[in-house]
């Protein structure tokens, strides 16, 4: 499928979003590895890359939206000096994160409604499923790091112009 854009995705999935339900939300695959614990009082900053698949066998009545989440958390080796700008160097990372969050679409179709196409589906994958997914990922993500022993990272609304949320903690 051709990448469109966010406004293209939910005109394209519209047929899709106006007959489909989530039915059912999991992790399908998790890695965490936290590599080096935080120091107290240096600033974190978090990158976190977010990928979409969709499966769906045109004619059957669900399909499902799966959701993986890159991310990578560092910290600061020192703070900088007054109006300077730390490059990659001045970071150590800390942890790195990755989490495949998958839902179940069901379909709920009229005998008059026609089949969805695979690229409608797609479509609506890319923009309403990746939505229905994120906040998911925020709350999985929260308590992992948690668990993890660092404080408590709550990950920024999804962008979709980007596609990425990097932000410091």
């Amino acid at each position: 499928m051709t990448e469109l854009s966010l406004d293209e995705s939910r005109t394209k999935g519209g047929f899709v979003a106006s007959r489909v339900q989530i039915n059912d939300v999991r992790v399908h695959r998790v890695t965490a590895e936290l590599k080096d614990p935080p120091q107290a009082d240096l600033p974190l900053s978090y990158h976190l890359q977010p990928a979409i698949a969709v499966n769906y066998d045109v004619g059957e009545n669900a399909f499902i939206v799966e959701a993986e989440y890159e991310l990578t958390i560092r910290q600061l080796r020192a703070i900088p000096e007054k109006g300077e700008t730390p490059d990659e160097d001045d970071f150590r990372l800390l942890a790195e994160v990755t989490v495949m969050i998958a839902g179940l679409f069901l379909l709920d179709m009229d005998e008059e409604d026609r089949v969805p196409e695979s690229d409608e589906v797609e479509a609506f994958g890319r923009s309403t499923g990746m939505f229905a997914l994120h906040p998911y990922a925020r709350e999985f993500i929260a308590t992992l790091t948690a668990r993890m022993g660092l404080p408590t990272l709550t990950i920024g609304v999804l962008r979709m112009d980007t596609g990425e949320v990097s932000e410091p903690l």
